[in-house]
């Protein structure tokens, strides 16, 4: 494991499920801050030849939403619309610090729960760094996302999307984010009109139950290069 600072947030470099580091996958994952019991699942899940990159220290609400939007919340703040800033400290400096210090890495996967599923997304429509995008419990019912999905293409280096709710998610009283189950599976129909290779797991319990589990499975997914 390494940690590096850079600005105001620190990538920490999980390299202890690396068994080939000349043809290496490197997962880029955003947290507040070091979620060790996650990597503890996804790395007891064995999800094959990968370096896993935890970035900590972003602001979770503002950095990982791609543009404005009122609260969801009473009493919260509006959502600031950050991913973009934030995409543009990845890719000229987070996916540079990874070649410097594992030049084996030969392709990124994009991958996060929740507001970080929605980014990995979206990321996929604004970078062509990401080959594999994994949105488990993703917020796709943001305001705005599915009119900017029908009206925008990923970018070619797009091949693989890995989809996942709890099949208890829409039962939410939040009328917007109760459209989550409806959002994904269009958008699910939608990769698959492009002709993208993507999968769609609805797993038991609403959007809290077994996270870690859950991203450990996509990728797993995003790493195994026999589902390409």
């Amino acid at each position: 494991m390494k940690k590096i600072n850079i600005d105001d947030k620190e990538m920490i470099f999980i390299d202890d499920l690396i068994s080939d580091p000349d043809d290496l996958s490197a997962i880029i994952i955003s947290s507040e801050k070091e979620n060790e019991e996650r990597i503890k699942t996804i790395l007891n899940y064995n999800i094959g030849n990968a370096l896993i990159v935890e970035i900590t220290g972003i602001s979770w609400d503002d950095d990982l939403t791609p543009w404005p939007a009122p609260a969801v919340f009473k009493g919260a703040a509006p959502y600031k619309g950050l991913a973009d800033n934030y995409l543009r400290f990845i890719e000229d400096k987070v996916l540079f610090a990874v070649k410097e210090n594992y030049p084996g890495v030969n392709r990124f996967i994009m991958a996060g729960y929740s507001l970080g599923g929605l980014f990995a997304i979206y990321t996929g429509y604004r970078s062509s760094c990401f080959d594999t995008l994994v949105s488990c419990s993703g917020s796709l019912w943001y305001p705005e996302f599915e009119a900017y999905f029908e009206n925008n293409d990923l970018d070619p280096i797009v091949k693989k999307v890995y989809l996942s709710l709890g099949d208890k998610e829409k039962n939410t009283r939040n009328p917007l984010m109760s459209k989550v189950e409806d959002i994904t599976n269009k958008y699910h129909d939608h990769l698959k009109s492009k002709g993208l290779k993507t999968i769609f797991e609805l797993n038991e319990g609403n959007h809290f139950k077994d996270s870690d589990l859950r991203l450990a499975k996509g990728l797993k997914w995003a790493v195994d290069k026999s589902s390409e």
